[in-house]
């Protein structure tokens, strides 16, 4: 009975053993497969990055910039400008530049009046608009400027430069900075009888952009007719009641003390009737 239970034992020892010694090996072939799996990875990275090394090699990409300090670059440029001589590459630059001593340098350079016109309604900078502006000589040019600019000292600059009583007028009439439309009428000042029949003044109270100089110009109105036009279509409440004190028509003045839309229109004009009365 004892010789059965040891040959029992024996065997189950050595069927422990087989189990363990089987694991061992699995384990081992794991970890052998996965060591092989890294170096094949490993590999193809090396593959990949000598690949890429030949392609650069073969294939090299632009240089590479140097970095130029500012105050380099602007000796460069400013040399380059104190050669050029095209008028419209110097003007591109007066445009464009980042640097404003560059800028100035190129519309110092620029001597077609043409170009600084442009540059004085159309360049990004103020101190570019204004330096061309002051660089402008030719009368048709300063009105351009003064009337199609949208920067107010920019025109008050091509206006200064303007002696002509009939530019000026059309400054005063057109210029889209009401600013310069103003300066503009008060440069003509005592000169508003050079046109006849008070033509100026007619077309200055119709067409102006300033309601301070169509009231103005209405202020030297006697056309009751015209005057009575104004009160009912100008905008502005100043120019309206300016004109109904110029009116002696007391006819007109009925009319509009009754059907103009205003209130204070109407209580205008009938003050202005009973005055004239």
């Amino acid at each position: 009975m004892a010789f059965s239970t040891v040959g029992t034992r024996d065997r189950d020892g050595s069927s422990r053993r087989g189990l363990v010694s089987g694991e061992t090996r699995s384990t081992r072939v794991r970890v052998e497969a996965r060591v092989r799996g890294v170096f094949r990875l490993l590999l193809t990275a090396a593959l990949v990055l000598l690949l890429l090394l030949v392609i650069k090699t073969a294939f090299p990409g632009p240089p590479r910039r140097r970095r130029v300090s500012p105050r380099r670059r602007r000796a460069e440029v400013l040399r380059s400008i104190a050669r050029e001589t095209d008028a419209r590459v110097l003007a591109k630059v007066a445009k464009n530049d980042g640097d404003r001593s560059v800028r100035l340098a190129a519309i110092d350079r620029i001597e077609d009046e043409g170009v600084l016109a442009d540059l004085a309604t159309t360049a990004w900078s103020h101190e570019s608009r204004l330096d061309a502006a002051d660089r402008l000589s030719q009368p048709e040019l300063l009105v351009r400027v003064a009337i199609q600019g949208e920067d107010e000292a920019v025109g008050r600059a091509a206006l200064a430069r303007l002696d002509i009583p009939e530019l000026l007028r059309r400054v005063a009439e057109q210029a889209g900075v009401p600013a310069v439309a103003e300066a503009a009428a008060e440069r003509l000042g005592g000169r508003l009888d050079v046109l006849a029949d008070d033509d100026l003044c007619r077309r200055l109270a119709r067409e102006s952009t300033s309601s301070r100089v169509r009231r103005v110009a209405v202020e030297r109105l006697s056309d009751a007719d015209l005057l009575a036009e104004l009160v009912r279509h100008d905008s502005d409440f100043t120019v309206r009641v300016a004109a109904i004190h110029r009116i002696d028509d007391a006819d007109v003045l009925a009319r509009l003390s009754e059907v103009d839309w205003s209130e204070e229109v109407r209580q205008s004009a009938r003050a202005r009737l009973e005055d004239i009365q």
